[in-house]
């Protein structure tokens, strides 16, 4: 049980539902975005909606914050900086500046909700139980809309060309990974710590089921990272609940045996099945080896082709004629970037250029992760920031574990340490969370769970560090 400073005593009885309003409206938004653009009126709607509720939030954090000084050094910061990304961009010729400044502002909402849920969870009583409740909350409003989705033939595959996977009325399904992954943990370490077996049951088979079959690699990747998490976490704390760990390594052997069936390895397979196909008919694009090698970046490369030259891009390519290589969607968009990052002055490397300059020939070529994707987009200095600033958190809150482990090595410290780690992977292998606003809500508000969780128990965090409480 959390101790309340009379300080917190003297806030509102209603933060606690703001708090859940706040968290339940992220997964709505996700289907009302789902549907918008299923009948072809775009994600404005979702888009302004978010911004709303990020704008609320900061506002009410300011107002009941002691120390509003943090947030003027935030804006302040992210003022100075959008400045400099303003003039790079101008330096090589702006083309839509409102809808940079939109993009922006998602790369901006992490450390916005960061500060506003630190004050928010200061402020209210019990914190820790109502993010735990709204994250099982999440993880059931999911799983029912999912199955609504199933049952009604609306459900969008994972893969579409292959029709494989159920993604439910989510439209991005590396996003809906990773925050079924956080929501996952935390409510199964959540039913573990209240010492109820049921509960931490149904959590582990609706999380892992929902993962099993949304399909994607990091998707089955993270049913046994969570395992693992929740063994070394009972075992770090020293609180071990036997049935509820057998359960949850039992229902990870499951998925484990299921590998042959599950969407994910019918998916590989159909890919590796398509790139043969194409490698066997690439054999017959030419008489000589550079011939082949031509004719096939022309085929696959069209874009880049046309827009950087042929022996640039072979070069990117280092010459392979391997078609998982060449046809890689991922790695295309990679190489598009770095060869335009090369053609810019120094301001955008240090600064970044906007979205619309990866678009050529009606296609979009916006890296395929997040950290590429910051630099490419905010530059060095961006990137910089942006480390910076998870560094301090995950730095402060193991610092704070070794130093005291009696004291912060608990397992709700554990289970938004692991919620951390899971988005910031999924950031590493995908274009999924720190520039889109319904994971890095998640990122958020794990970091900031993690500041509250440890700070000394009746004081406030010191002057020295980065607080917005």
């Amino acid at each position: 049980m959390q101790s309340l400073s009379p300080q917190e005593r003297a806030y509102p009885h209603w933060l606690p539902g703001v708090l859940v309003g706040l968290c339940a409206a992220q997964p709505l938004l996700d289907v009302l975005s789902f549907w918008t653009q299923t009948l072809g009126r775009g994600t404005s709607i979702s888009l302004a909606l978010r911004m709303l509720l990020l704008a609320a939030a900061a506002v009410l954090a300011f107002v009941l914050s002691d120390r509003k000084r943090a947030y003027l050094i935030l804006c302040g910061v992210l003022a100075v900086f959008w400045g400099a990304h303003m003039l790079a961009c101008r330096r090589v010729g702006y083309a839509d500046p409102v809808s940079d400044l939109t993009n922006f502002i998602r790369v901006a909402q992490l450390p916005v909700y960061t500060f506003s849920l630190i004050t928010l969870f200061r402020r209210t009583p019990r914190f820790l139980d109502v993010l735990e409740d709204v994250c099982t909350i999440n993880l059931y409003l999911i799983a029912a809309v999912t199955l609504v989705s199933v049952l009604t033939g609306t459900c969008m595959p994972t893969y579409a060309k292959f029709r494989i996977g159920w993604c439910g009325w989510f439209w991005l399904p590396n996003s809906q990974s990773a925050i079924l992954g956080v929501l996952t943990v935390i409510a199964l370490l959540a039913a573990v710590r209240r010492g109820k077996l049921p509960a931490a049951v149904m959590h582990c088979i609706v999380g892992f089921a929902l993962l099993f079959l949304l399909g994607t690699r990091l998707a089955y990747a993270e049913i046994f990272g969570i395992a693992a998490g929740v063994c070394l976490s009972m075992a770090l704390t020293r609180q071990w609940n036997v049935r509820a760990l057998a359960v949850v390594l039992l229902c990870a052997a499951l998925c484990g045996g299921l590998y042959h069936q599950s969407p994910m390895y019918r998916n590989r397979q159909a890919y590796a099945e398509s790139v043969s196909e194409q490698q066997q008919a690439a054999e017959d694009l030419g008489a000589s080896e550079q011939e082949t090698r031509d004719a096939l970046y022309w085929k696959y490369q069209r874009v880049a082709v046309e827009r950087f030259g042929l022996e640039n891009v072979e070069h990117a390519f280092h010459d392979s004629t391997d078609i998982s290589v060449i046809g890689d969607i991922r790695l295309t968009k990679l190489v598009y970037c770095r060869l335009l990052m090369a053609e810019l002055p120094v301001t955008s490397r240090l600064f970044g250029f906007e979205l619309d300059a990866t678009r050529c020939q009606g296609a979009i070529f916006d890296a395929e992760n997040d950290f590429h994707g910051v630099y490419y987009l905010y530059g060095l200095t961006g990137l910089v920031l942006l480390a910076g600033f998870l560094l301090f958190f995950a730095g402060r809150a193991l610092w704070r574990m070794v130093r005291e482990p009696h004291r912060y090595l608990t397992l709700p410290v554990c289970a938004f340490g692991m919620a951390a780690v899971i988005l910031i992977v999924n950031a590493y292998f995908s274009a999924s969370v720190l520039r889109r606003p319904n994971a890095s809500f998640y990122l958020s508000a794990a970091l900031a769970a993690l500041y509250c969780l440890t700070v000394h128990d009746g004081a406030d965090p010191s002057e020295n560090e980065v607080s917005a409480s």
